[in-house]
């Protein structure tokens, strides 16, 4: 059933007008904000991340988000035509870093990202300019659903790597010198992270990118967009991520961990709606530390 409605709302917003689509997106997202659906982990998240803000400013901003969150699922099945018909040039425009993503063309980088602006429509942006890119992703537990988020993203021309699986095709695009991306910004288990400073707050972040860029020697980009309100196109940023190498590899991951989650907090701070502020960022917690959420 969850399937057959995802086609159905995939093909109704595929043959929408865009401007179309994106405001059916933003009044989606009004009515969920109305539901109330995560709204206390969306609050409490703003409350660990902006404590000087009062409760409408938080309010205001979790409606955007909803509103953007609405945006980001109308686009999603257009991707491919987007692509094909080279709309995708037009709609994502790198404003700042395309000589990074230049410079590393022949020799491979580590992007690192989060659910910042549209990620999606920033991968299909890398990939309509010809770079090589492998993605790494969780796999959706209902295969048909999987599957066909799966057929949207390779059509894209995006290699998909998941979890759970082996993470040689990462490795091999890493030495083919070609660039791996990733979405660095959620919570996980212990075992495949470190605790960084996020907002003030310790926050337990993945650091398998962070193992491949130094354990390749590889260098790592900071890739984000955001959707211009005005214009109706995804700005994007490609910045270097500079980092302090440890006496040891672990040391060295932690830094380069530290450094981009840095980067991410900025871009938050930046743009607050354009985050996704429903995921339950510091749920785990250093030992002896009581839940948040």
């Amino acid at each position: 059933m969850v399937y057959l409605l995802l086609k159905m709302f995939l093909a109704y917003t595929r043959n929408l007008d865009r401007e179309k689509a994106l405001k059916k997106g933003e009044k989606l997202g009004r009515f969920v904000w109305k539901l109330g659906l995560r709204k206390g982990v969306i609050l409490k998240n703003l409350d660990i991340a902006f404590p000087e803000k009062d409760l409408e400013w938080k309010k205001n901003i979790g409606k955007k988000f909803y509103e953007h969150m609405g945006r980001v699922i109308m686009e999603f099945s257009r991707l491919p035509n987007y692509l094909c018909t080279k709309e995708i040039k037009d709609l994502v425009v790198i404003e700042e870093g395309e000589q990074l993503l230049e410079k590393y063309r022949k020799t491979g980088a580590v992007l690192v990202s989060g659910h910042l602006g549209n990620w999606e429509m920033m991968g299909t942006g890398i990939a309509s300019k010809g770079y090589k890119i492998s993605a790494l992703a969780y796999k959706q537990k209902n295969k048909k659903v999987n599957d066909l988020l799966h057929e949207i993203r390779t059509a894209c021309c995006i290699n998909m790597v998941y979890h759970r699986d082996s993470v040689k095709p990462l490795i091999r695009a890493l030495k083919n010198n070609e660039f791996a991306i990733f979405l660095v910004d959620q919570n996980t288990v212990e075992e495949r992270g470190v605790f960084v400073d996020f907002f003030g707050k310790k926050a337990l972040t993945v650091d398998f990118s962070a193992k491949l860029a130094v354990n390749f020697n590889k260098p790592v980009l900071f890739c984000y967009t955001r959707f211009d309100e005005e214009t109706k196109i995804y700005k994007m940023f490609v910045r270097e991520v500079r980092w302090d190498k440890g006496s040891s590899v672990e040391e060295s991951v932690y830094n380069l961990v530290q450094a981009y989650t840095k980067m991410i907090e900025q871009t938050i701070r930046e743009c607050p709606y354009q985050f996704l502020w429903g995921h339950k960022r510091w749920k785990t917690r250093p030992e002896g530390e009581p839940p948040l959420y």
